[in-house]
């Protein structure tokens, strides 16, 4: 019985000796920056069908006015990225501060992107074991902090999934559901060892789907079937050891149809600064 129960001992270790801990790592005083680099793949931009949402019927002039807005926004947004700096605020809580990097103002900038680009565009916080703290920012902005600095918060071993804090798709009253999907798995792929750091290797795999009508608050009995699909795909490495990424490639997508039409495609990287 002897060999038997060392056997056990032993297999009910190796599960603990191969899982690891991921933890963001800042000392008092460091500023850790990443460039977040969001680049426009796919210029079909979105289009909101405003005579659908208004009348209840197509209106070619308030789709050609809005385009026209959002598109001499996008002159200057697309080559805006985002600049991160996290720091230790408090022991074991990491502050959070999003500001836009232009890379060039010319004399048109609009005002509003002058200014957003000045001040600090998000605020938030996690915990040293990834965690969000900051659980009171706007649902975008919490979903942009959890797609790219949320950790599990729990030991992990190759093979482990968990869930992140985000929800990428926002309907209102308006909207009457018939179908919905949602796929929200972060994997733990690999381990690997390099020099004395050991690198964890993550897969996301995000999928939001919902379909149905959109009815008119100003137009009885006018349902414009609408439906929205997003994606995040993303492969990133993280330092077990150093307590930060080292990478993070990532690729988010946006389908949509009816009151909104949209096809976007939008790389998201970190680059460390």
């Amino acid at each position: 019985m002897r060999p038997s129960f060392l056997m056990l001992l032993l297999f009910a270790a190796v599960p603990a000796l191969s899982q690891v801990s991921l933890r963001w790592k800042l000392q008092p005083g460091e500023v850790l920056t990443y460039k977040a680099d969001m680049k426009e793949l796919d210029t079909n931009q979105a289009r909101a069908n405003f005579g659908r949402i208004l009348f209840g019927k197509d209106s070619g002039g308030t789709r050609y006015l809005f385009d026209t807005v959002l598109k001499n926004l996008q002159k200057e947004v697309v080559n805006a990225g985002l600049i991160v700096n996290l720091s230790e605020k408090k022991s074991g809580l990491i502050g959070i501060a999003m500001k836009f990097d232009l890379k060039k103002q010319t004399e048109d900038t609009t005002s509003l992107l002058q200014m957003m680009g000045r001040g600090v565009m998000l605020r938030g916080a996690i915990n040293e074991d990834g965690t969000i703290q900051s659980f009171y920012v706007k649902n975008d902005q919490r979903n942009l902090i959890a797609l790219l600095f949320e950790l599990p918060g729990k030991p992990i071993q190759v093979g482990d999934s968990w869930p992140l804090d985000v929800h990428l798709i926002s309907m209102d009253q308006n909207f009457s559901c018939d179908s919905s999907f949602r796929k929200n798995k972060v994997t733990l792929v690999d381990l690997k060892k390099s020099g004395d750091d050991t690198i964890a290797v993550i897969q996301y795999d995000l999928v939001e789907y919902v379909s149905g009508g959109f009815e008119s608050p100003f137009s009885a009995n006018s349902s414009t079937p609408t439906f929205m699909r997003m994606t995040h795909k993303a492969q990133a490495e993280f330092s077990v050891n150093r307590g930060r990424w080292l990478s993070y490639d990532g690729l988010m997508t946006m389908q949509a149809g009816g009151i909104m039409e949209s096809n976007i495609v939008k790389e998201m990287r970190l680059v460390a600064q």
